[in-house]
């Protein structure tokens, strides 16, 4: 895990190779307080800017900064390996991520397999949040087996998430429900939101609003219509063979606990 800060040794640098001071933004020598304010260093430097991305600290140096050359900032970034985490195959904690590395890399030396894993992570909320285009852990072995399997670079996965999009319908950003269907089997209006990055995503706004919707007929949903609901998501289809992340028992579980359902 990693995170990147905006100028975290201040606006002025001595650079090794040179001896001299230059500009951390634009490597101009001798910097003056007038120089950086035209980068507008100060206002940054008012709180410490971090980034969990490195492309979020280089729209932040072009929009805030307003540079068209980005500067050096290999030395910007800073590796998180100490947090807390949990071991799916024995539930035991770990305090880092070399811990974590080595202990998962014993179990799977003696044969373990993610079919054996149980439960989630349990990355602490900042770390989690910087985990992207993943499944639960739990699921990766389901995901395997799929018509579909999860990836984060297979084009055809791409695909599949884009026609899933032309089929999900989610609550509006406002967090008002869209208008609700006349009987539980009309179809949801369609509301493609792009900037969700993974199915699973999806999956759960979709389902979501799908339970809103069903609720406010007075309608409780069974696991039977989440499941359902997922596969004509996926698939298009209500067909059983076709199983989604909703027909594994620990994942609705959750899901339904989240949803008050």
């Amino acid at each position: 895990m990693e995170s990147w800060t905006c100028a975290p040794y201040g606006g002025s640098v001595i650079l090794p190779s040179t001896g001299r001071t230059h500009c951390a933004y634009c490597n101009q020598l001798d910097p003056t307080f007038d120089h950086l304010e035209q980068h507008n260093h100060g206002n940054c430097q008012q709180e410490i800017r971090s980034f969990r991305r490195k492309d979020h600290l280089l729209q932040h140096l072009r929009l805030f900064h307003r540079l068209d050359t980005m500067p050096l900032i290999d030395n910007w970034k800073t590796a998180v390996t100490e947090f807390p985490s949990r071991c799916g195959f024995c539930d035991n904690r770990m305090e880092t991520w070399t811990e974590r590395a080595d202990h998962l890399s014993a179990h799977f030396r003696k044969g373990c397999t993610m079919a054996q894993w149980e439960g989630d992570h349990e990355f602490p909320p900042e770390i989690a949040a910087q985990v992207r285009y993943s499944v639960p852990p739990y699921l990766l072995d389901f995901e395997s087996r799929t018509f579909v399997p999860f990836s984060a670079t297979d084009g055809v996965v791409n695909d599949h998430l884009s026609q899933m999009l032309s089929r999900a319908s989610f609550l509006e950003a406002r967090g008002e429900s869209q208008a609700l269907p006349e009987s539980p089997e009309a179809e949801l209006q369609s509301v493609p939101e792009p900037q969700l990055e993974t199915y699973t995503e999806v999956l759960t706004r979709h389902l979501s609003h799908y339970a809103q919707q069903m609720m406010g007929n007075g309608i409780i949903p069974t696991d039977e219509m989440f499941q359902l609901e997922a596969r004509r998501l996926l698939f298009d289809s209500e067909d059983q063979w076709n199983q989604t992340m909703a027909d594994n028992h620990e994942w609705l579980a959750k899901f339904r606990g989240e949803q008050g359902t």
